[in-house]
């Protein structure tokens, strides 16, 4: 089978000019940190996501608009604001549904938005999910012939909205936990949702496929949570090994990383194997038909 590329974007706020970076590696190594063109400063953390062609990057800017940064056929587009005048407070969530290219942002009025690219067509505007109050930006997975988005709402815990016949359905919640922050998801028969205790470890819940969600359990290692960290997770299932993989922001600033194949046992925090770096927020991941990719500001 052919090995993908795993590759970095390092997406750096700074005070002067914001600038972007990438590295990739072969086989299953991460590269070092290198620029992405078009540099901006940006706030907060990116999202990604990819079809069989481009890769799209998202970021929210200072006049509280997401951006889109596209890599297509090796070379990127530049940034551009998405239509619609959003006033967005966090960071964005992005996903392709079918040929629809769909980003949720939280706005001013906390709630989720969502805008929308047609295939063949333009960005639909912003538009709100049903209400909710939310503290932190949101998560989305596809999952079958739904779209699902989670957030984290001023209960402190965390609620699903599901997309399903042409329409968002009202939020619910999963099982009560002390949560922090945006939390994550994978999908699959078994979807998983991942989300910051206020212990600072990283704690997931998953579903058993019939719309039941387990309590929230700490990654562990045989029993033993496998370490605190102090920003929010991303995940992904890196398709070529079948392997789940999570990142987060350690005690040190630096992204770490943690595996595991068969969705209990998780493999310590590891910050070496990802690349030396001292980040800000982040990190976001995704991982496409022929290379897995991690995003960090």
């Amino acid at each position: 089978m052919r090995s993908k590329r795993h590759v970095l974007f390092l997406m750096l706020l700074v005070l002067i000019a914001g600038s972007l970076a990438d590295a990739e590696a072969c086989s299953s190594s991460w590269f070092g940190w290198s620029p992405i063109p078009g540099g901006a400063t940006v706030l907060g953390s990116p999202a990604a996501t990819a079809n069989f062609t481009d890769l799209y990057v998202f970021a929210r800017f200072p006049d509280s608009n997401i951006y889109e940064n596209v890599l297509s056929r090796s070379a990127w587009s530049g940034w551009s604001a998405l239509p619609g005048n959003g006033i967005l407070l966090g960071a964005p969530a992005a996903t392709f549904f079918g040929a629809d290219l769909h980003v949720f942002a939280r706005g001013a009025d906390s709630n989720i938005y969502e805008n929308v690219l047609r295939s063949g067509g333009a960005w639909s505007g912003w538009s709100a999910l049903p209400f909710r109050t939310v503290v932190a930006d949101p998560a989305v997975v596809v999952s079958g012939a739904e779209l699902h988005v989670f957030a984290t709402s001023t209960d402190s815990l965390v609620y699903e909205s599901v997309f399903r016949d042409g329409a968002w359905g009202a939020w619910s919640p999963l099982p009560s936990g002390i949560i922090l922050g945006t939390p994550a998801a994978i999908p699959g028969s078994f979807e998983r949702v991942f989300v910051r205790g206020t212990d600072s470890l990283i704690y997931q819940s998953v579903n058993n496929g019939f719309g039941f969600w387990s309590a929230w359990t700490p990654l562990s290692l045989f029993g033993q949570p496998i370490g605190r960290v102090i920003g929010d997770p991303a995940a992904a299932i890196f398709s070529d090994e079948g392997t789940l993989r999570i990142f987060a922001r350690g005690l040190d600033n630096a992204v770490y990383s943690s595996a595991s194949i068969d969705g209990i046992n998780w493999i310590p925090w590891d910050s070496a194997s990802v690349g030396i770096g001292t980040f800000l927020a982040g990190p976001a991941v995704v991982s496409t038909f022929d290379a897995d990719l991690l995003l960090a500001t």
